[in-house]
């Protein structure tokens, strides 16, 4: 039991590094990296005998697991986010995704965004960029922006040479 529950540790651990690392996630959201990698791993089939090849809350409820919530964004993407502002400024707003909320705090599709001074909120209407947004020079300006307000507040990201710190024989 021992065993199974390091190896799952050390392979969240190689998961959340390689995102933090991929997306240049600032280092403080390290446990909500982690919490996002935990939810993903826990909602897939691993090679353990007694499951048959289900996660272990389909063979609790006897129901197909819902993996809604964890598929239609990836750590850190790009999102755009409806924001309580008064007219005449612009509701919706650039942020980062963050993972979905737990049940029970808020609807199934609720989600924590990331917004640019470095708040946390959950919010229930996001959605990814838009081709257009990508190559729109003033949109790439504001994710710029983004970017450097969010390393002023939370600090550097990521990088390879801090995994090897946590693990220095391989890295993560």
């Amino acid at each position: 039991w021992q065993n199974r529950a390091e190896s799952e540790i050390r392979e969240l651990k190689r998961l959340a590094g390689r995102w933090a690392v991929k997306t240049q996630s600032p280092k403080v959201l390290w446990d909500r990296c982690l919490e996002l990698c935990s939810k993903v791993r826990s909602s897939i089939a691993h090679n353990l005998y007694p499951l048959k090849g289900e996660v272990p809350e389909a063979i609790m409820t006897g129901n197909t697991y819902d993996i809604s919530h964890l598929c239609e964004f990836a750590w850190y993407d790009w999102v755009m986010f409806h924001d309580d502002r008064e007219f005449p400024e612009e509701k919706e707003q650039l942020g980062r995704y963050l993972g979905p909320t737990d049940p029970g705090k808020g609807s199934t599709m609720s989600y924590h965004i990331l917004k640019s001074n470095g708040h946390v909120v959950t919010r229930q209407t996001i959605r990814l960029l838009t081709p257009q947004e990508w190559e729109d020079g003033v949109h790439e300006q504001m994710r710029e922006k983004y970017d450097a307000n969010i390393t002023t507040k939370l600090g550097e990201a990521v990088k390879e040479e801090d995994l090897k710190k946590v693990e220095p024989k391989r890295g993560i």
